[in-house]
């Protein structure tokens, strides 16, 4: 027998039926892992933990074990892409209303302070064109640019009076914060030990609801 004879002899006496052997004791564990990662691709969590589920007890009473990675690749080939489609399609409807939702709000937010906006500009326009073209000694363009005057002092007005607002909403979230203590007490530190611990004690007795020991 020559070297190629005895190749080849090995190979199919020893190498291939060592093969097939782990093969298929592989095969249920690849099998598992294919399965999974097909339930883990659907996406959802709730979808994930049904049809993994479902799918092991499925696999679990396939008999053999090479059919259980043919079980396995059809899961991955038609299920998982189906099921996924259904997903989505939930999803999608699911996140409308939510999405339609956010846009009135946004539109709520931003709508009214235009609308009044315009308003005041359209009114005091009117008005001051009216006023305008009632006198006997104005023209078109006078009575043009008294109304574009107007309107702008009036929207000019309305954008102070915001800007007044947002202040206003600031410092009183401002009066608010907690710290005032803390810096009471380092101010009187730098005066001196004796008064850093009479007012140390008057803070906690005030802070506490009651009043200090010297003054019961």
């Amino acid at each position: 027998m020559n070297a190629a004879e005895v190749a080849g002899f090995v190979v199919v006496v020893v190498i291939l039926p060592v093969a097939l052997n782990e093969s298929a004791e592989l095969s249920g564990w690849l099998a598992k892992r294919l399965v999974r990662w097909g339930a883990r691709r659907l996406g959802a969590p709730e979808e994930i933990a049904r049809y993994e589920e479902e799918w092991l007890a499925d696999l679990a009473q396939v008999p053999g074990k090479i059919t259980k990675v043919g079980y396995a690749c059809g899961v991955l080939m038609w299920s998982v892409p189906r099921l996924r489609s259904q997903v989505r399609r939930r999803a999608a409807k699911q996140a409308k209303p939510a999405e339609k939702a956010r846009r009135a709000e946004s539109v709520a937010e931003v709508f009214p302070p235009m609308l009044h906006k315009l308003l005041v500009a359209v009114i005091s326009g009117g008005l001051s064109l009216g006023t305008a073209l009632l006198s006997p000694d104005s023209s078109m363009i006078e009575a043009l640019m008294i109304s574009i005057i107007i309107s702008g002092v009036a929207l000019i007005v309305d954008y102070l009076r915001e800007v007044d607002d947002r202040l206003a909403s600031i410092s009183s979230l401002m009066r608010g914060v907690p710290g005032s203590v803390e810096v009471r007490a380092e101010v009187v530190e730098a005066s001196g030990p004796i008064a850093a611990e009479s007012t140390s004690a008057a803070l906690r007795s005030s802070d506490r609801g009651r009043p200090p020991r010297g003054e019961r």
